[in-house]
């Protein structure tokens, strides 16, 4: 987890000086609501790798029915998300909502596992 929180600030880094430049060479034109997206799209990427992760104490204890049921909760939330926004707001609200759906899923894997992915970073306490 930390070495990908370094490798996501270094990479973030980097697309907040050139982000103009990437979507000009993805595109093939300027677009400056893409490159307003593009970070939030890379922070949507990198908290649905960190939720791979978060949920392996599921996997090791073989919880996969939990993280189903976690994982399509949060697709029926973020479609009815997508049909409630992207109309009105765009595109643009895609990327919002990937975050969230991100965001969700880590929630509720960090409830099932009762933190159990963090537990391993801390040291161990007595009482």
């Amino acid at each position: 987890v930390l070495a990908q929180l370094i490798i996501f600030v270094t990479v973030l880094g980097g697309v907040l000086f050139a982000a103009h430049r990437i979507t000009r060479l993805v595109l093939g034109f300027n677009d400056p609501v893409a490159t307003r997206m593009l970070p939030v799209l890379l922070v949507g990427g990198f908290l649905w790798q960190l939720a791979l992760l978060l949920h392996k104490p599921l996997e090791i204890a073989q919880r996969t029915g939990a993280m189903l049921v976690a994982m399509a909760a949060v697709v029926v939330l973020n479609i009815a998300a997508c049909f409630q926004f992207i109309p009105r707001y765009g595109f643009q609200a895609a990327s919002y909502i990937l975050v969230l759906s991100a965001c969700l899923y880590i929630a509720f894997t960090l409830c099932m596992s009762r933190f159990g992915a963090f537990r391993r970073f801390m040291p161990a306490i007595e009482h």
